[in-house]
């Protein structure tokens, strides 16, 4: 640290300043010093958790943070791939009468969450973590009572914008236990918080559609607004953060707002992410919406970096982070292809399953098991390998060999067919669990390569670069997969987007198989009629089939799709070996993991005498 450097050129200024039985000391803070202020806050903190060792996590308010925290992250988890996983009987219910595409669901949860990390890590430098997180909180409750309470396809979608705003500020829990940590023991923080977050984690997708088989759907939202209320009351009961945010005026510093780049993030974001995910379904990627949409948010975002360059430390979206590459820049694109890797594995996993693994009488208990094994590996690479990092003590060199690791076994699961179940499992397993590492390293170093008072920016702009990479991730996972059409359907049902576009692979497999056992040239478009349709006696109806046909073009189908998503993990493989690279380009980290803590929780009584100083900061 430079403390003793600023200090020649700045009012002194002492941890005794900052507290309600010392202002008499005549503060003279300015937003210009507040990385002095930021440093000597975590002095403080420091020396307490110097002082009571591990106590210190079960101090109450402490204890409290982090357990809402923990009810936020159940959430974020909760509030998406539960919901996603059973799309299809919500819009069934709600749907039949709306015009709104049900994919739309995902697009919104994505804007939401993207828009989400930044705005809570930018605006809670500024006006501080505590009303920051219950303002976020509460979005994501009221747009679950929406969305649990809805009758209509529309306003379901729509509520979903704010449930990803909230989950984007629920994710910030990384940094939010990271800074409450020393620097070595950050991931352990991360990992406390996402330990009990197991159900809505690894298991969503299995309990929501046993809900949708003994209940209803809307007890996935029930079940979101009991904890996110439990969320919502912890942290206004229990999260005081001792912070330089306490000591701003708010109104003086809300002028200084970068308006124009908030726009300009929100423009180039919401157009880009649209544009992406929409593109290939439900509208053709050459059409003219999709291509206004994503040129326009380019050039949005394009607009937005250049406008940046010139606000210096007031610009929203903080592009000075990134002149600090082998640091800053490293290190995001090693988290950005580790959400390509997570939307490729946890959007196509479990389709790759009800396609590859569901015949033979399997039950939907044991294919939602299955799918749940990406999850599990998330979780239990957050949680046991996150504790690990501090002890371990070589963040790069384990940043490198979970980078090797993810790699290796995601293009190991390109070698998965219908007859190797087994391998399959342990692969998907295995490529997930150090993806899940990854997140948490990526979110640990954005922390450790800038000063206290930039914690939150740093974080939130790599979680929004993270998730709108994701989005582009997404864009390409499906296009590979469902972007080509059967020569030989020429007419199919409009709003069967998704069948229409399965991958070419299935004509080159099923087509020979068809032919070879029997089956007349002039049957093959029936055939495909009858497999769209996935009816029996529409397959029965084909002229010229028999039994034997039947079972030479089921097993044909199998392998089909076995060969379409083989391309899906060799197209992650040089995303892979990108975030290597990067990771072997990244400067040394180790020295940072020190016993340095950036804040600390206190009591009510000590916060709200704080709120004195905001009249010192004008």
């Amino acid at each position: 640290m430079a403390l003793e450097n600023k200090a020649e050129n700045e009012q002194a200024m002492t941890i005794e300043n900052i507290t309600p039985q010392h202002l008499e000391s005549q503060l003279t803070a300015t937003p210009d010093n507040v990385e002095l202020l930021a440093e000597e806050l975590a002095v403080e903190a420091t020396h307490h958790v110097d002082a009571v060792g591990w106590k210190f996590l079960i101090e109450p308010y402490t204890f409290g943070s982090l357990a809402a925290m923990s009810f936020g992250l159940f959430c974020a988890a909760w509030g998406f791939a539960p919901p996603a996983s059973v799309l299809i009987w919500i819009t069934a219910d709600i749907g039949s009468k709306s015009q709104t595409n049900a994919a739309l669901f995902s697009v919104m949860q994505t804007i939401g969450t993207t828009l989400g990390y930044m705005f809570v890590g930018r605006l809670s430098e500024i006006y501080g973590r505590r009303w920051v997180m219950i303002v976020f909180t509460l979005f994501g409750l009221v747009g679950s009572i929406v969305a649990g309470t809805s009758h209509d396809l529309n306003t379901f979608i729509g509520a979903n914008i704010l449930m990803g705003l909230a989950t984007g500020a629920q994710c910030c829990y990384a940094f939010l236990a990271g800074e409450l940590m020393p620097n070595k023991h950050k991931m352990l923080g991360m990992a406390i918080v996402v330990l009990f977050c197991l159900p809505g984690t690894a298991m969503g997708a299995f309990f929501a559609r046993s809900l949708v088989e003994y209940a209803s759907w809307r007890w996935i939202y029930y079940i979101y607004i009991i904890a996110q209320t439990i969320s919502l009351a912890l942290y206004i009961v229990c999260y005081f953060p001792k912070e330089a945010a306490q000591a701003f005026n708010k109104r003086e510093q809300t002028k200084k707002l970068d308006f124009i780049g908030m726009f300009l993030l929100v423009a180039g974001l919401v157009l880009f992410i649209l544009g992406i995910m929409t593109g290939g379904s439900p509208y053709p990627w050459k059409s003219a919406k999709v291509l206004g949409m994503v040129v326009s948010g380019g050039v949005c975002l394009i607009a937005l970096c250049v406008w940046e360059v010139y606000q210096g430390e007031n610009a929203f979206f903080a592009i000075h982070l990134f002149k600090d590459v082998r640091g800053f820049g490293m290190n995001c694109i090693c988290s950005a292809v580790g959400g390509i890797s997570y939307v490729a594995l946890s959007i196509i996993w479990p389709t790759q399953v009800a396609y590859m693994y569901s015949t033979g009488g399997s039950s939907w208990q044991a294919i939602g098991a299955m799918s749940c094994t990406i999850g599990f590996g998330l979780w239990g690479g957050m949680v046991f390998l996150g504790a690990l990092w501090g002890p371990i003590g070589h963040p790069k060199w384990t940043l490198i060999i979970s980078n090797i690791w993810m790699t290796a076994f995601i293009g190991a699961l390109a070698h998965c067919n219908p007859d190797n179940k087994t391998f399959a499992i342990v692969c998907s397993f295995l490529a997930a669990l150090p993806i899940g590492f990854i997140e948490q390293q990526t979110g640990a170093i954005a922390q450790l390569v800038v000063g206290d008072k930039e914690i939150g920016t740093s974080f939130g702009t790599m979680g929004c670069v993270r998730v709108g990479t994701g989005a582009i991730g997404t864009g390409i996972v499906l296009a590979i997969l469902t972007g080509e059409h059967f020569k030989y359907i020429y007419e199919r049902p409009e709003t069967d987007i998704f069948k229409a576009k399965i991958p070419v692979e299935l004509e080159a497999h099923i087509v020979p198989a068809a032919l070879n056992a029997g089956l007349p040239a002039s049957s093959i478009a029936d055939l495909f009629a009858a497999i769209f349709a996935s009816s029996e006696t529409a397959m029965a109806a084909v002229p010229g089939i028999n039994a034997e046909i039947i079972k030479a073009v089921g097993k044909a189908q199998l392998d089909g799709y076995a060969a379409a998503y083989r391309y899906i993990y060799y197209a992650t493989i040089p995303f892979g070996v990108l975030a290597t690279a990067s990771a072997v380009a990244l400067r040394p980290v180790a020295h940072l993991l020190t016993s340095h803590v950036p804040k600390m929780v206190e009591n009510p009584q000590a916060y709200h005498g704080n709120r004195d100083l905001e009249k010192t900061m004008d």
